[in-house]
């Protein structure tokens, strides 16, 4: 089960980020192979998205999907198919498939999912990610793997990590006085789209709006002194969240505190947290750090965060949750400190906490615990325009 993989011939001509992928589709088919023997079946069915995201290494449905509708994967020991309606047949072998030793079970358009998958499963011990008819239930196998990413994986998310934050960088060296929020949000969103990443999320606060709205969302009002910009993209079949504070003129006092207290408590996290910890490490630490500040409750305003990877929040942290951090975890940690916010996404690993994406091109904060360094974001300060 733990043995590695060797690549086929057909895997050692093709490029070498092709490579990678489907060396690593074959090392989580082993894994599944392992996990089909302990549970005394021959073959898996994934249903949820999540899962077939992660058995194909990131193969993404295009489009608005009906339950029934969904592909699906069906995978044994030796051997995988994508299981999908005619409609999506081609674009997936074109696409996303191609070259990765996936087989097709195909259904016709006009027929259902359920349909097919109940012939399928017909006479065979099959395990599934999900409660569906008499299949063994596995999802917690799958859970646990899902959210530990391969390095293969983890490289992809650092290229997520970068054009995430080019596409908020940029955009917030555009923003205008009198920009309207949602204006901003589509600059974000052409960025994303333009380099192949899905918009998941945008939230665009102008002004004091995140100090009233913790989930802002973007509406027509107008940015004037300045404006927080925060993402979730999906490329590669994973996400990231991230944000970024551009500000016109230099801000007051409170603005510069609130940033200082949100950017200390995510240096504090990335100096503390480390594997094996449970969430409610997360907490004691904000309340460490909050204690006897005018930012004490702050908190409860807002949760500190959630585990990513191949949703755009696998699962949220609350104090008493069971879970531990593990090497390969991707998590997003968020300090939202009246209206200002530090939010960006992080690799767990045996060293401790990583960015996906280190600050570049952009000012940032430096801080210095217990001899080790971190650069967090800081604010983006522009001129006012003259006027005329």
């Amino acid at each position: 089960m733990n043995n590695p993989v060797e690549p086929d011939v057909d895997t050692l001509r093709m490029p070498l980020a092709e490579t990678s992928r489907r060396v690593d589709i074959e090392v989580k088919q082993a894994k599944v192979g392992g996990m089909l023997a302990d549970a005394e079946c021959d073959s898996l069915l994934l249903l949820e998205r999540a899962n077939a995201r992660w058995m194909t290494c990131g193969a993404t449905e295009r489009g608005v999907y009906h339950a029934e509708e969904c592909p699906a994967v069906f995978v044994n020991p030796h051997q995988r198919w994508i299981i999908c309606s005619s409609v999506d047949t081609q674009r997936l072998f074109d696409e996303e498939l191609d070259g990765m030793g996936f087989q097709l079970k195909e259904w016709p358009g006009t027929m259902t999912r359920d349909q097919f998958l109940t012939d399928l499963c017909h006479g065979r011990k099959v395990a599934s990610d999900m409660p569906y008819r008499d299949c063994k239930e596995v999802a917690p196998f799958l859970t646990h793997e899902r959210r530990k990413l391969s390095r293969y994986e983890q490289e992809r998310l650092k290229d997520l990590g970068k054009l995430l934050a080019s596409a908020l960088q940029a955009t917030a060296r555009n923003v205008q006085p009198g920009d309207r929020e949602d204006e901003i949000a589509g600059h974000v969103a052409h960025r994303l789209f333009k380099r192949g990443a899905e918009t998941v999320a945008v939230s665009i606060a102008a002004e004091d709006r995140a100090r009233t709205y913790r989930r802002p969302g973007f509406t027509s009002a107008q940015v004037h002194t300045r404006c927080l910009l925060q993402a979730t993209a999906c490329k590669f079949g994973l996400f990231a969240t991230a944000a970024r504070t551009v500000c016109f003129g230099q801000p007051g006092d409170a603005i510069k505190q609130e940033l200082e207290t949100a950017s200390r408590l995510q240096a504090v996290w990335m100096a503390t947290i480390r594997k094996g910890d449970k969430p409610a490490v997360i907490f004691d630490t904000a309340k460490s750090v909050l204690r006897g500040t005018p930012y004490e409750h702050e908190l409860r305003l807002s949760g500190p965060g959630w585990w990513t990877g191949r949703m755009p929040s696998e699962c949220l942290f609350t104090p008493g949750h069971p879970e531990r951090f593990v090497d390969g975890n991707a998590v997003v940690f968020q300090s939202r400190i009246g209206g200002l916010a530090a939010c960006d996404t992080f690799f767990v690993h045996e060293s401790g906490i990583n960015p996906i994406a280190p600050v570049e091109d952009w000012p940032f904060r430096r801080y210095v615990i217990q001899g080790s360094r971190y650069d967090l974001p800081d604010l983006l300060i522009r001129d006012l325009p003259s006027s005329t």
